[in-house]
């Protein structure tokens, strides 16, 4: 058990250090960085949870409102340096809803925990969004992972 702690924490390490260097890079403009983050949060989320997510983005370039895409569990996520609530509305607003009737959003923010929202939010019509479920942070996935 206490090898499994010991990867745990080394895990949580490197994912706060990569999110911290994705937070300085955005200075910058950098959005090569931002891109290959959803490749490497898709095999991580991919790995934690068993979806099958593919990059929307890699297939066209002009996918708006998510990044990552599993057809088969009817799964949408943002990946997303930004936690703010205004985040979450723009996504939801730049989405083809009609095109994703019954799936899932999901949220991965690249933050050690996301900020709490006052308001609930009103995903499009069809689309399943829980606020509290659906919104991801590295702490989260550390915390699924060790349970």
């Amino acid at each position: 058990m206490a090898m499994l702690s010991d990867y745990c924490r080394r895990i949580q390490e490197l994912l706060l250090r990569y999110c911290d260097s994705l937070r300085v890079d955005s200075g910058g403009n950098l959005h090569d960085e931002a891109i290959a983050a959803e490749n490497v949060f898709k095999e991580i989320l991919n790995a934690t949870y068993g979806w099958n997510l593919t990059n929307a983005n890699a297939v066209d370039p002009l996918t708006a409102g998510y990044d990552l895409i599993d057809d088969e569990e009817h799964i949408l996520v943002q990946v997303s340096k930004d936690d703010s609530s205004e985040k979450i509305r723009h996504s939801f607003s730049a989405l083809d809803a009609s095109s994703f009737q019954g799936y899932t959003f999901k949220f991965m923010m690249l933050v050690p925990r996301h900020r709490r929202y006052s308001k609930s939010f009103d995903p499009p019509r069809g689309i399943h969004f829980d606020g509290q479920e659906d919104v991801l942070d590295i702490s989260s996935l550390m915390n699924y992972l060790h349970n």
